[in-house]
């Protein structure tokens, strides 16, 4: 009686381990822990290599409202995964990302600005203010990273 319940658990184990892969479906990287409503049919991709590393920039825009991905890449060290959603007006972009990083959640201030085949991200010193968003300090010096706009992988 005892080796039954046992073959029994095992087995109702692995018609549920099968049902789970099946519904699994296969993502292409950039669209990797990003919500179905923010992959984009025609989106717009932006990368920069350095050695091992990579930043990939994606988005999507309709009018001014724009959404995407930004995810940072470091080989060997932990990632940084965005999803953002905000504005873009003559070439500047402002957004909010929900970013997950080195095992925490956060929400951060996105700057960014499209010109031609490249985008501009700032980066600099960010406080979290009131509002429980992370925007970037007043008074700090900031820098760029300039990305090449690539094809998106289908």
């Amino acid at each position: 009686m005892k080796y039954t319940a046992i073959i029994l658990l095992a087995g109702l184990l692995a018609v549920v381990a099968c049902k789970e892969q099946d519904e699994k479906v296969d993502v292409p990287a950039l669209h990797q822990n990003v919500p179905p409503e923010l992959v984009a049919a025609d989106p717009e991709c932006f990368l920069k290599v350095v050695g091992r590393d990579s930043i990939i920039f994606q988005m999507e825009h309709d009018g001014d409202s724009v959404h995407g991905v930004f995810n940072w890449k470091p080989y060997e060290k932990d990632t940084k995964l965005s999803n953002f959603k905000g504005t873009l007006i003559n070439g500047k972009g402002k957004a909010i990302a929900q970013v997950s990083a080195e095992g925490m959640n956060t929400n951060e201030e996105l700057e960014f600005s499209v010109s031609n085949n490249t985008v501009s991200v700032k980066y600099g010193e960010m406080e979290q203010q009131k509002d429980g968003i992370w925007h970037y300090k007043s008074g700090t010096q900031t820098s760029t990273q300039i990305l090449t706009k690539v094809d998106c992988p289908h």
